[in-house]
């Protein structure tokens, strides 16, 4: 890849990342009716933000972990894999990338869904994002690819990104 302000390349933690064969699964934060765009600490993120793109989830976990005691961002910041403490909580689009690398027939996976295919061993079905969207967040079922929007109540799989 090319060089771009967030870095070059996404790294994913390994399965068993977590001391276990399967990914935890966690509420996206401790405070379930947070709403991020709408807090004080949100006026220092307003430029990066709360966004869905590649290169958000490092921003995005920031802000959670401003907001909140524990939760899914807690558990990929707490992640320090290969000596890094850089590890994050991925945005919509950088999960999607994950979506794509967890499948087994790589060439068939697409954004928001249409093919099914089986997952790489140690990935759960549905992932949560750091990207909020409104009173919900996205999250990712990494088995039919889709990307919908999830409540805030729920637990979904964690697995951590960095980027370099």
């Amino acid at each position: 890849g090319s060089q771009q302000s967030w870095g070059r390349y996404l790294e994913v933690a390994p399965n068993g990342w977590s001391g276990k064969s399967v990914d935890p699964i966690a509420r996206w934060c401790s405070e379930t009716y947070l709403r991020l765009s709408s807090t004080s600490s949100y006026d220092t993120y307003s430029k990066l933000g709360i966004g869905v793109a590649i290169g958000n989830g490092s921003f995005n976990t920031q802000l959670v972990l401003a907001n909140c005691t524990s939760g899914a961002s807690h558990l990929a910041h707490n992640y320090h894999g290969g000596g890094k403490m850089d590890w994050f909580l991925p945005s919509r689009d950088e999960l999607n990338e994950l979506a794509k690398y967890a499948r087994i027939s790589k060439s068939t996976a697409q954004i928001d869904g249409g093919i099914i295919s089986p997952l790489l061993e140690g990935f759960s079905e549905i992932y949560f994002t750091s990207s909020e969207s409104g009173d919900a967040i996205y999250g990712q079922n990494l088995t039919d690819g889709l990307i919908r929007q999830w409540d805030k109540s729920w637990d979904l799989a964690v697995r951590p990104i960095r980027s370099f």
